[in-house]
């Protein structure tokens, strides 16, 4: 017998007190991080994108991984990266996390919508999915 499962999680985090430090040269070289953290785990980055105080990523996780244990490895290996690649950052992401799962809709095709926001983030601040996409 064969099984299929989908599981599409929708993670945001902040910056440690949700400082606006992630610049856009920061930014460009995080999502293409984080996806690689996510696919050498078996997970899925179907879209990345974020603001100077936050990071938006959905990903389909594989039926053995728990949403904990993809932030975990998600969270803990970007601040590892971010600390030895920017040692005066320090500690970098804020404790906890938000996640929810989304329901059928979003996966057809509207991942873009999450990664733009109206008012108070400049266009070069939300990067959508055609950005950086695994999928």
């Amino acid at each position: 017998m064969h099984s299929f499962t989908s599981c599409p999680v929708h993670c945001v985090w902040s910056t440690k007190n949700r400082e606006p430090c992630l610049t856009l040269d920061l930014r460009g070289r995080l999502w293409p991080y984080l996806g690689c953290i996510a696919k050498q785990n078996q997970m899925k980055t179907l879209a990345i994108g974020g603001a100077s105080d936050h990071v938006h990523l959905l990903l389909a996780l594989p039926a053995t991984t728990s949403v904990a244990k993809a932030m975990q490895l998600l969270k803990g290996n970007s601040s590892k990266w971010i600390r030895e690649t920017f040692p005066k950052m320090g500690s970098f992401w804020m404790a906890g996390r938000l996640r929810s799962i989304q329901r059928r809709r979003f996966r057809r095709g509207r991942y873009g919508s999450v990664y733009s926001q109206s008012g108070g983030a400049s266009s070069n601040a939300i990067l959508s999915r055609g950005v950086y996409s695994d999928a």
